[in-house]
């Protein structure tokens, strides 16, 4: 992405990525290279193989040039911030070494990059980033500080502009969004809602792998918490789940899932399912149990300590 026409290149309201800059450039480049990737699952699923072909080589190019013009061979990020970073582990741009290689120059706690400002906004990129990097721990102690410090400072919904080095003398009149600081931030952001999806995605790890959730995978990851439940709302239902750690070790599952949802179930270490003679497929490089459950009912399983 070159930007040859000059065009306002906005990613978040953030030095450097609120016009056009190179950082600017790189994070627009890698919502391309996840556009199309998108583009490229939604025709597959509308069976138009020829346009799902077209998106995924559209999306190959796209990544190709990222690596080549934007990488850094000295560090393995595509630089020193949390937005174009984040942008590039989200969209899948990222090689496993590139991936850890930006996780500990970039996300890490002692990264010099907290130091500058991302809104609620594109922190929910960031989160995302971190989870898929190995480290939900770490991004859910993120959302404890940030997202939690805009409700110790009185939010009962989330902010359009947000950090928790910001005055708190008259909170309202410190927000910085739209090049500027003032009353005119909005209390009531839906892009600063970033948690809520993550929670579901990531925690209780319930995510749609086909159109209208008629194939999920399920593959909860408490990170440290006691326990985590909730509905999923699907066009056949709710998908419910509680995930609750176990004193002996490992953690119990309980989900219902409704009709015409195709599951395949991930769970840390060797599980079974509870009072079913199905076996699990376990796969020792991923220290992980593999259940496919396609008819609608309620399951409990036990899983070991990982």
């Amino acid at each position: 992405f070159a930007n040859k026409h000059g065009a306002w290149d906005y990613v978040d309201w953030s030095p450097d990525f609120n016009g056009d800059s190179p950082l600017a450039r790189i994070a627009t480049q890698m919502y391309y290279i996840k556009a199309a990737k998108d583009a490229a699952f939604l025709f597959q699923e509308m069976e138009d193989a020829a346009n799902a072909e077209h998106c995924r080589q559209l999306a190959e190019r796209l990544t190709q040039a990222a690596q080549q013009h934007w990488l850094s061979p000295q560090t393995d990020t595509f630089g020193l911030r949390r937005q174009e970073n984040a942008m590039a582990i989200f969209a899948g741009a990222t090689t496993p070494k590139e991936t850890a290689a930006i996780y500990k120059a970039v996300f890490a706690p002692d990264s010099p990059a907290w130091s500058y400002i991302a809104t609620p906004y594109y922190n929910n990129y960031v989160i995302y980033a971190m989870s898929l990097a190995g480290h939900t721990h770490a991004a859910l102690d993120f959302i404890r500080r940030f997202w939690g410090g805009m409700i110790a400072e009185g939010a009962t919904t989330f902010w359009e502009g947000y950090d928790p080095s910001w005055p708190k003398k008259h909170f309202h009149l410190y927000l910085q969004a739209d090049n500027g600081m003032g009353t005119f931030v909005s209390l009531c952001h839906g892009w600063s809602s970033g948690p809520t999806s993550f929670l579901t995605e990531c925690v209780l790890g319930v995510r749609p792998t086909g159109a209208g959730y008629s194939t999920a995978v399920i593959a909860p990851d408490l990170a440290g918490l006691q326990w985590a439940e909730g509905n999923v709302p699907t066009p056949h239902g709710l998908i419910h789940i509680r995930v609750e750690a176990l004193k002996k070790g490992g953690e119990r599952v309980d989900l219902t899932l409704p009709s015409d949802v195709k599951a395949d179930v991930q769970l840390p270490g060797k599980a079974r399912l509870m009072g079913s003679s199905l076996q699990p497929q376990f796969q020792a490089d991923e220290n992980l149990s593999h259940f496919t459950l396609d008819r609608p009912g309620h399951y409990v399983f036990e899983a070991t300590a990982g």
